[in-house]
């Protein structure tokens, strides 16, 4: 910490607030380059504007406003630099009692510069068909400018951005990411689409998703057709993937005959809770696992279709899933052995808010809120558990209201 804290210090002195001096002095002095680059990036960004980034190399370009946050609650691992600026802007607001802003798509491009993360893709067909470009729209919008040239039959424009780690993450390690997708098998994405002034081209998602080799493989979407300058919103349910994650979603534009032009991305979005989140899939073995932030001693599966999932000391999660699931139903066939406690969270947002239902080893069944260091029970009643004998367990939020029941029957509401 305290070379690290030098040499901050060194790279702020001697750049004069220049950012790009200072980025030079901060990696060429060594230690730890990503801790300490980062923290004089964002001194002086904060200290100089935006502005200080385009004065140099392409700093904004190679990291696409992505961000990776370790966190245990892994729906909000993976995200981008617009999205957090909102929700800091939230945040002040909420503190001196303003109005919430108006609702936004998940991404919307609103800021200057901004592309969420949407980098253009590199596969054959798609190589160097395509640049992006964040464009007002009028009324004080923006939005996500696709400029593709040279499209062809079997050459196609496509555009992705993250929704689960990428695989150069998925490293052994202490320094794995840790991370649940944002998006799942049966929820539906919309985006709203402008055409090119004067070519008919056809647009349509794209999906990305692992298989147990770490590879990724393509599915799409239908095409619609984008008439000349005309705007669409186009939308689709994502099939089952059999407990496989989604690494990342977009855009592809095709044509039948030789184009270049723009369309323009106005948003892209989803919303609430998947159809279906399987807790031990039939298939899909080590992906399946990474999808789960894991904050137990050992997760392992013991059958196709069971998991063993143990903590020595404290309390010990496994989670899955965004703070945008608001309302469902989590069920499981629950086998208790030897446990001091066990049961199931919803709306948890890390390992100290959630909602649960928990079964202790005194024979007491409590219904929770957890916030923080603080542990409301808002009901209990003698519940008691044999060990090694299954019990279907279900917890349901709909609004307002929690449901736990047990067996079949309602044990709390």
């Amino acid at each position: 910490m305290i070379p690290n804290h030098a040499l901050i210090h060194l790279a702020l002195l001697y750049s004069g607030g220049d950012f790009n001096e200072a980025q030079m002095i901060v990696n060429t002095a060594g230690w730890d380059t990503d801790c300490n680059a980062g923290n004089v990036g964002c001194l002086l960004g904060v200290r100089n504007g935006l502005d200080v980034l385009g004065a140099g190399p392409d700093w904004r370009g190679p990291v696409a406003d992505r961000v990776w946050v370790p966190t245990a609650e892994g729906g909000a691992a993976v995200t981008d630099a617009v999205r957090e600026t909102f929700h800091i802007v939230e945040a002040a607001r909420a503190l001196r009692k303003l109005p919430a802003l108006p609702v936004q798509p998940r991404f919307h491009f609103g800021l200057p510069g901004a592309v969420q993360g949407f980098i253009p893709d590199d596969a054959g067909e798609a190589r160097g068909t395509l640049a992006l470009e964040n464009v007002p729209v009028g009324s004080g919008k923006r939005a996500l400018a696709l400029h593709f040239r040279a499209l062809a039959p079997g050459r196609v424009a496509r555009v992705f951005t993250a929704t689960f780690t990428p695989p150069q993450n998925l490293v052994a390690g202490g320094y794995a990411m840790t991370a649940s997708p944002t998006l799942h098998s049966g929820q539906t994405v919309r985006a709203r689409i402008v055409g090119s002034p004067d070519i008919p081209v056809a647009v349509g998602f794209a999906i990305r998703v692992y298989d147990d080799a770490k590879a990724l493989r393509m599915l799409q979407g239908p095409a619609h057709e984008l008439p000349p300058g005309e705007a669409v919103e186009i939308s689709w349910s994502v099939p089952t993937l059999d407990g496989f994650p989604i690494a990342d979603i977009g855009i592809e534009v095709s044509c039948s005959k030789p184009a270049s032009g723009t369309v323009v991305l106005e948003w892209l979005d989803w919303k609430g809770a998947p159809a279906e989140v399987s807790l031990a899939p039939e298939a899909s073995l080590q992906m399946w696992e990474h999808a789960w932030v894991n904050a137990v001693d050992e997760m392992r599966r013991t059958s196709p279709i069971a998991i063993h999932v143990q903590q020595g000391l404290g309390m010990g999660m496994i989670l899955q899933g965004s703070r945008d699931w608001k309302d469902y139903t989590f069920s499981t066939t629950l086998i208790p052995h030897l446990a001091k406690t066990a049961g199931l969270a919803v709306r948890a947002q890390g390992l100290r808010r959630y909602l649960a239902v928990l079964f202790c080893d005194n024979g007491r069944a409590k219904l929770v809120i957890r916030s923080g260091e603080n542990e409301t029970i808002l009901k209990e009643a003698d519940v008691a558990l044999t060990s090694e004998v299954p019990v279907r367990v279900e917890l349901a939020v709909l609004g307002r209201t929690l449901t736990a029941s047990l067996d079949g029957a309602v044990l709390f509401s």
